[in-house]
């Protein structure tokens, strides 16, 4: 049993930051999210458009992702990483957050045009941002 526990911890941790990183910025972004294409989100993880530049939002949303990546990398404690290793861990977690988030947008559009959640309830989990 320990040896599971400990060929488990590592990936606790990352699916742990992973979860955490991906419920923030989805119920931080929920109300626009909702109101964007699916595709909004791609540049903003990767950090970067093929056409164009990144909006604001993107660029928080991307800050976050990096920071992700960045304490993934940490995270698996590995001496002398090559760049394509690095490359590799960055690819996994951008995929995922990617997919992660797109099927929470989704999942939320589904429950709203079902009538399984209202706009009042949304609301409800609103959290302020900036200052007035």
């Amino acid at each position: 049993m320990d040896e599971a526990i400990k060929l488990l911890s590592i990936s606790r941790v990352l699916e742990k930051m992973i979860n955490h990183t991906a419920n923030d910025i989805f119920y931080t972004y929920r109300d626009m999210f909702l109101m964007m294409e699916n595709t909004y989100i791609v540049p903003a993880v990767w950090g970067a458009m093929e056409n164009g530049e990144l909006d604001e939002t993107q660029k928080e949303i991307h800050k976050k992702i990096k920071k992700l990546v960045n304490d993934s990398i940490s995270a698996l404690f590995i001496k002398n990483m090559t760049d394509p290793q690095a490359f590799a861990i960055k690819y996994l977690v951008n995929r995922t957050m990617i997919y992660t988030i797109s099927y929470m947008i989704e999942t939320t559009r589904n429950q709203v045009s079902q009538g399984a959640i209202t706009a009042n309830d949304m609301l409800t989990n609103l959290k302020p941002m900036g200052n007035a």
